[in-house]
C-alpha cells in the first residue's frame, strides 16, 4: 500500500465518514486477469487496511471496455468512469449525502466523473497523478477543487472543508434514504444500540403499495422496544411469495417509504421468503409480526424460541390488504377502506 493511505482511511471511518472505492478493471475485459483474480485482490487490499484499523464500506468495479478482447466485457458502461454508475450504484446500497461528498483520485477520469456527479474532485499527485500532473494538466476540460500530496494529504483537505461547509443551524432531519442499510452497516448499527442498552425490535413485510394497516402495525412494533429494525422483502422474494406481477413498487422505493416512517430507525432488504436470516444474523431482542398471526403460526416462530426472543402479534385487527387495494385499482373501484368508511 502506498505510504499513508491506511491512516488516511482510518481517520475517514474515526469520522463516521464513508469510504467507497471505485476502480475501472478495464484488465478483467483484456483478458489479464478474471473477476475471481481480482476478488482475491480486494480481500487482500481489505485485509492490510484492517491490520491498520481501516476499512471501506464497499467497493465497486467496472471491468469492461469498449474495446475489451472478451467480448462479454465489450461495450460502452455506464460503471466505468468517468461515467457515474459505480456512485449511483454507492447510493442506492449506502447512506450518502451527495451534498457533502467527494471523489479523490489520480486520473483525469476519476475529475470527469465528479463533474458528472456535481461533486467536488480531489486530484492528488500519488500513483498516476504525478505524471498526470507534469504532462497533462493543460488539456484537462475539469480542474480540480484541491491537488493533494497523496491520500493522508487529500482526507486533511477534506476534513477541513467539511468542517468550513458544516451549517450554522440545528440539525435537520435524516433523510428517509439514510435509514436504508446494507447488512454490514445493519450489522454495526445493531451493535451500536445494543452497546447504548436498547432493545431492538425486528419487523419485516413486503409492504406493496404502503396503507393504513402497514403503519399502525410498525407503530405498535416500536412500541415493544427502543429500536426499530425493518427488514423489506426484495423483488425476487416478495415475486416469489405473492406471485406474478408483483411487486408493485421497487425494493428501494418500497424500503424508502417504510424509512419515512418516524417509528421506523432502520430498514434492510431480504431476499428470503421469511425472516429467519435476519433473526440469526441480528438477533433482535424482540420479533414483531402483524394480528394476522398468532404467536403460534408465526412462520419464524421455531427461530425466535431457538435464540430466545420474545415474540409480538402487533397492531390492530388486519382490515387492509395490499392485493385487494391492488385488486380495486386495477377494477377502477374504490379501496376497500374508503367504502367501509
Amino acid at each position: 500500500m502506498l505510504p499513508g493511505a491506511a491512516a488516511a482511511i482510518r481517520r475517514l471511518n474515526q469520522r463516521g465518514i464513508l469510504t467507497v472505492l471505485t476502480t475501472n478493471q478495464a484488465g478483467v475485459g483484456r483478458g489479464y486477469l478474471t473477476e475471481a483474480v481480482l476478488a482475491l485482490i480486494h480481500a487482500r487490499l481489505k485485509e492490510l487496511l484492517s491490520a491498520r484499523g481501516a476499512r471501506l464500506d464497499a467497493i465497486y468495479y467496472a471491468p469492461t471496455h469498449p474495446q475489451a478482447a472478451l467480448p462479454q466485457y465489450r461495450r460502452e458502461d455506464p460503471m466505468r468512469k468517468p461515467g457515474t454508475g459505480m456512485i449511483e450504484q454507492a447510493c442506492r446500497e449506502l447512506p450518502i449525502d451527495l451534498d457533502r461528498a467527494y471523489v479523490v483520485g489520480d486520473k483525469t477520469s476519476d475529475l470527469d466523473m465528479a463533474r458528472r456527479a456535481g461533486l467536488k474532485a480531489v486530484f492528488v499527485l500519488s500513483g498516476y497523478g504525478l505524471g498526470e500532473y507534469e504532462f497533462n494538466r493543460q488539456a484537462w476540460t475539469v480542474q480540480p477543487d484541491h491537488v493533494a500530496e497523496d491520500l493522508r494529504a487529500a482526507v486533511a483537505w477534506i476534513v477541513r472543508d467539511l468542517r468550513r461547509r458544516r451549517p450554522e443551524r440545528a440539525p435537520r432531519l435524516r433523510r428517509p434514504a439514510s435509514k436504508i442499510l446494507n447488512w454490514e452497516r445493519a450489522r454495526r448499527w445493531v451493535e451500536t444500540q445494543r452497546a447504548r442498552g436498547r432493545r431492538i425490535v425486528l419487523a419485516n413485510g413486503c409492504f406493496d403499495l404502503l396503507h393504513g394497516g402497514h403503519v399502525s402495525y410498525l407503530e405498535a412494533a416500536r412500541a415493544e422496544g427502543d429500536a426499530l429494525l425493518v427488514g423489506v422483502n426484495s423483488d425476487a422474494s416478495e415475486r416469489r411469495i405473492k406471485g406474478p406481477g408483483r411487486p408493485i413498487l421497487h425494493a428501494r422505493q418500497r424500503a424508502e417509504l417504510v424509512a419515512g416512517m418516524e417509528a421506523v430507525d432502520a430498514v434492510v432488504i431480504f431476499d428470503e421468503p421469511t425472516c429467519e436470516q435476519l433473526l440469526r444474523e441480528f438477533r433482535p431482542d424482540v420479533h414483531a409480526k402483524g394480528t394476522d398471526y398468532t404467536t403460534e403460526t408465526v412462520p419464524e416462530g421455531e427461530v425466535a424460541r431457538e435464540l430466545g426472543l420474545r415474540i409480538a402479534i402487533a397492531g390492530p385487527p388486519k382490515e387492509n390488504a395490499s392485493k385487494d387495494l391492488i385488486a380495486a385499482i386495477v377494477a377502477g373501484q374504490e379501496p376497500p377502506s374508503a367504502a367501509k368508511a
